[in-house]
């Protein structure tokens, strides 16, 4: 059953106080808080399960910014040294928890909804944005990545970092002797502009006397335009993406000429809002062996 949250008003520190996952069915998630401001250095995106034992965080999360009546709009969220910036949780109406978690973004002229959605049995994620109301925006987002273990933490190095399209909406990341493989696609205009994003603070680490800061990496921009009801996407995997033949929501995978679920005819789905106050007393280790022990529960707790 999908929990709904009106968000409007809610100051940062109550909204980074809960979290929301999202599983694959595999051993990788998708995690953060409502806001989308990671706080720990496990929260991202796209949590790939590369080895029965290697978690990798590749996508730590986008840089979302709406363009409309001349105005931009920035929707994410992030902290660093001594500052929140973007403060996109300013424009964040309303979160809904489910198989699919789904934001609600609006100001005067543009209603937004955006979805995370994890393909079943696949380290591959999917995030759209459809405009419910406005007469249209302009839109762009760029992915920073962390490309590293779970358990690590990215700085910048001089190691370069390269991108090579497979056509004009499908990309690869390639790989290097510290960094694996990843694909991206999406369906709009992508601008390579790469660049290191600096000091981005992970503040359950810091409180927990951990390393707690971290460079991303991006690879550049994706931009569009959104017309009035109509849908855009991004997606991040590990493997060369078909995103024309994805559907966000739709949980079942197809196999030959046969359709079923992933797992024992039970969708591996878990969804978490939690109050990360009672999580603290966890360790991370710990969090993590947790929620890959209730993969088939469907449940949210």
């Amino acid at each position: 059953m999908n929990q709904a949250l009106c968000v409007q008003g809610w100051e940062l520190d109550a909204l980074v106080e809960r979290e929301w996952v999202a599983v694959n069915g595999i051993g990788g998630y998708a995690c953060s808080t409502i806001p989308g401001l990671n706080t720990r250095k496990s929260h991202g995106l796209l949590v790939a399960q590369m080895a029965p034992d290697r978690q990798m965080v590749l996508l730590s999360r986008v840089e979302e910014s709406l363009w409309c009546g001349g105005r931009r709009f920035a929707l994410d969220c992030n902290e660093y040294p001594g500052a929140i910036y973007p403060q996109g949780y300013r424009h964040l109406r309303e979160f809904i928890d489910g198989a699919c978690p789904r934001w609600i973004y609006e100001e005067e002229g543009w209603r937004l909804e955006k979805r995370v959605w994890l393909v079943q049995g696949s380290n591959t994620v999917v995030i759209s944005y459809k405009l419910l109301e406005g007469e249209g925006i302009d839109f762009e987002v760029r992915p920073l990545m962390s490309l590293r273990s779970v358990d690590e933490l990215t700085y910048q190095y001089n190691g370069r970092l390269r991108v090579e399209d497979r056509d004009e909406r499908h990309h690869r990341v390639v790989a290097t002797s510290k960094t694996p493989e990843v694909f991206f696609a999406h369906d709009g205009n992508f601008v390579a502009c790469p660049d290191w994003y600096l000091n981005q603070i992970y503040r359950r680490e810091q409180e927990r006397g951990c390393a707690g800061l971290e460079d991303l990496w991006t690879p550049g921009a994706v931009r569009f335009h959104v017309a009035a009801g109509r849908q855009v996407r991004f997606a991040c995997s590990t493997d060369p993406i078909d995103l024309r033949k994805m559907k966000v929501g739709v949980q079942r995978r197809v196999v030959g000429n046969r359709e079923r679920t992933p797992v024992g005819g039970k969708l591996r789905v878990r969804r978490i809002v939690r109050d990360v106050k009672v999580e603290n007393s966890v360790n991370e280790r710990g969090a993590r062996l947790e929620r890959d022990a209730a993969l088939g529960s469907g449940q949210t707790i």
